[in-house]
């Protein structure tokens, strides 16, 4: 069969919001449900002719998780590569809209398993795109800014016992502050709710992908074994080191800070941080008791 030559027409670039979406769900053929997800998907991006859809999708769009570890420069790659081919080869010029639209596309699906859950296609719209690329923006902007922002946010030695509120505080901010492998700040690594709750409305995207990014997986990995590290350096030398030095050759972040919580925070060391705040009141109760003036002399 010979392809005709794609083009991005004015006509497919007037074809947004909802008349593309409308026409979606009479067009998406019976070919099982990720492939008319996926369709669906490329005609919101503004691929409106089956046989682009058809060709995009054989050559390694075929699948949401397909765009999970996706970079904007290969999106950028198979415009080129489809500008290149024959007509009868199958060309497509995307252009610019299509472009930037695609690596929206691309955001969108990656945001979704941010947030550990599988890209819904009927939430993909042209207002989801918007969104998708924006926070990809600012992810950019975070990450330029990061070491200047973590610099600032590190916290000092974990060196007292009783200091360690403090320190769980400063660290978790100071994790806060550094973007993981898929860009989710490392402190969804220590979390202390491994299963995020269903029902919970977070403030923000960022919020929501700190409590409910996956525990698992290459990514999680590589953040988990930077999250020990960092902590090991803050607590080299002080009471903490030993609780942890068994477990040093896992380079497991998260299982650290079970383990520093469970030991710091736990229900023997709340009990101690009691009984020496009742002790330290005692004591200022009774200092201020000698202090008060005796009675004087003609008043004996």
């Amino acid at each position: 069969m010979v392809r005709t030559r794609s083009t991005e027409s004015d006509n497919e670039s007037a074809t947004t919001g909802n008349s593309v979406e409308e026409a979606v769900e009479a067009e998406a053929p019976a070919v099982g449900v990720e492939r008319a997800a996926i369709e669906h998907c490329l005609r919101v991006v503004g691929f409106t002719r089956q046989a682009d859809r058809d060709l995009l999708i054989n050559d390694g769009f075929e699948s949401f998780d397909d765009f999970k570890n996706m970079k904007e420069r290969d999106v950028n790659d198979a415009a080129e590569e489809f500008s290149k081919r024959t007509v009868n080869d199958g060309r497509i010029i995307f252009g610019n809209g299509r472009i930037r639209r695609l690596k929206g596309l691309m955001h969108w699906v990656q945001d979704a398993y941010r947030c550990n859950r599988k890209p819904d296609h009927t939430k993909f719209t042209r207002d989801a795109i918007t969104t998708a690329i924006e926070r990809a923006d600012g992810r950019k902007d975070e990450l330029d800014l990061s070491d200047i922002v973590a610099k600032a946010t590190k916290p000092d030695n974990f060196t007292k016992e009783k200091e360690w509120p403090a320190f769980e505080t400063a660290f978790t901010g100071y994790l806060d502050s550094i973007p993981g492998s898929f860009g989710i700040p490392l402190s969804y690594v220590i979390r202390e709710k491994a299963t995020p709750d269903p029902d919970m409305i977070y403030p923000t995207f960022n919020k929501e992908t700190i409590a409910c990014a996956p525990l698992k997986g290459t990514k999680y990995q590589l953040d988990n074994k930077r999250v020990h590290r960092l902590l090991r350096g803050l607590i080299r030398g002080g009471p903490a080191e030993e609780w942890i030095r068994a477990q040093t050759d896992r380079e497991d972040g998260r299982r650290d800070m079970i383990a520093l919580r469970a030991h710091f925070a736990g229900e023997g060391n709340a009990s101690r941080r009691i009984a020496e705040a009742d002790r330290l009141r005692d004591t200022l109760s009774y200092k201020s008791e000698r202090n008060l003036p005796g009675p004087h002399s003609e008043d004996v």
